[in-house]
């Protein structure tokens, strides 16, 4: 079993980060809620599900039942055409960098031994720069092999949780065969489902952070995601689900979405709910046979479908964003990076390969200027080439190997021949009618876009940690 107890080494820089968030009673600084002390600064929670689909939130119809996540949809504002890239590793590497996995090369769910690139300056490094306090607590899949990789090294002040792609709910052994549960380098054992534990160390932190400084917290959720684990008592209430998997499914959100409600009250109890910015979102649409839904979209997790994709999303900030608000607009996971940076005060990145948009004018209602044509992609699990798309709505382009859109005969021999199909997804969002042959002009516009993205010049076998891209 792999561990990292050779990181105790490490135990007293590792601690003093600790230290940030124990003993910080009330005498420690004044209230966030104390008017001639409140901070000017918003505390910033981002929630990330993962392999949570469309069709897996009360609010879309679900018969999941997730009354705090539709709660915060109707007091906030529900992010209607909200897009991420189709896998794990890509999303959150373009949430801490910025920058577009295609071009980071993080194109895949990253191996053991790959890494988001080290030159680049993360989300939390731009928030400790602004005066933030930063905790990560969950999944972090952005590198793992080495230290320097870890979050605790790149920007976030405590961090609690796993490194790897997916583990045990309550084992915590990962899919590599090792246990992979930890708190800023050093292994904690601990029993209890992964939810549990992870909303136990929100609480703690929330409670025990430095009142003089406003906090940045990453919540990265590893359910629903594989392997399908539920308390019990959850799955008594999910009984009259036929389906198991679906029933497993909906247990596990309805699990989360209990431990959100303690959050909320939480944040309410010490005073932070008015100058807290929530941002909830799913990473990527739901996995084959795990029991989640599209919602009628079309396609799953892996493909530039609509259901791969187009995931829920939400911005819940009571006070400050106006509630029952449905945003129509296209915000990608590519826009919180500039948009939280310039929230906390920091000077966004200029960086022309950092590609998103300040996207807090749409969220308070705000006219804000048409955003440029988005492209998202990944590498495909079954072969070495890519699932794309390019978004300027209402059209949407996708190219990828005929032999994956058809779904039909055994993967032929590179190189692979590629369609490329354009949707209206405003008037279509299951994507079912291709209106290329119509439209040349669109497709050759989208196609030149999609085909300026920087990509990472990096073979597939190989994992350029200090790339520089070209």
């Amino acid at each position: 079993m792999r561990t990292y107890n050779i990181r105790r080494a490490l135990g007293l820089a590792c601690a003093s980060a600790a230290l940030l968030f124990t003993g910080c009673g009330s005498d420690s600084g004044t209230s966030d809620s104390t008017p001639a002390t409140a901070l000017r600064q918003p505390n910033i929670i981002f929630i990330l599900q993962d392999d949570q689909g469309w069709g897996d939130v009360g609010y879309h119809g679900s018969d999941v039942q997730t009354p705090t996540i539709d709660r915060m949809a109707r007091q906030g504002v529900e992010l209607n055409r909200y897009y991420t890239y189709a896998v794990c590793s890509p999303t959150r590497a373009a949430l801490m960098s910025g920058h577009s996995s295609l071009e980071t090369g993080v194109d895949a769910p990253i191996s053991p031994n790959e890494a988001l690139p080290l030159n680049l300056t993360l989300l939390p490094q731009h928030m400790k720069t602004a005066g933030y306090q930063t905790v990560m607590i969950g999944k972090w899949h952005l590198g793992e092999a080495k230290t320097d990789y870890m979050p605790f090294k790149r920007g976030f002040d405590h961090f609690y949780g796993f490194l790897s792609g997916f583990e045990d709910h309550y084992t915590r052994i990962n899919a590599e065969g090792w246990y992979d549960w930890q708190r800023n380098g050093v292994n904690v054992t601990e029993t209890g489902h992964s939810t549990d534990l992870m909303a136990e160390e929100t609480l703690r932190l929330i409670k025990a952070r430095d009142k003089a400084k406003p906090l940045f917290m990453y919540l990265a959720f590893d359910a629903p995601h594989t392997p399908l684990q539920a308390p019990e008592a959850y799955l008594v209430r999910n009984a009259h689900i036929t389906d198991a998997n679906r029933r497993v499914f909906a247990a596990m959100l309805q699990q989360q979405d209990d431990q959100i409600a303690r959050i909320l009250a939480t944040l309410q109890a010490e005073g932070m709910a008015e100058n807290t910015l929530i941002v909830w979102a799913t990473d990527n649409g739901h996995q084959m046979n795990s029991g989640g839904s599209s919602g009628g979209l079309r396609g799953l997790k892996g493909t530039s479908f609509e259901g791969g994709q187009r995931v829920p999303a939400l911005a819940y900030w009571p006070g400050t964003l106006k509630a029952g608000t449905k945003l129509e607009a296209m915000v990608s996971v590519l826009d919180w990076f500039p948009t939280l940076i310039k929230l906390a005060g920091g000077a966004a990145p200029t960086d022309p390969l950092i590609p998103g948009r300040d996207v807090m004018p749409l969220l308070r209602g705000e006219t804000a200027a048409a955003g440029k044509a988005v492209v998202l992609g990944n590498r495909n699990n079954r072969i070495p080439d890519y699932y794309e798309s390019v978004y300027e709505l209402p059209w949407k382009l996708v190219r990828a190997p005929t032999f994956l859109i058809s779904g039909t005969g055994p993967t032929p021999a590179p190189p692979y021949a590629k369609t490329v199909l354009l949707y209206n997804v405003v008037t279509d969002p299951a994507e079912t009618t291709d209106l290329s042959a119509a439209n040349p002009a669109t497709v050759t516009r989208l196609l030149a876009d999609l085909n300026a993205a920087p990509r990472a010049a990096r073979t597939l076998s190989e994992w350029p940690v200090n790339f520089v891209p070209n």
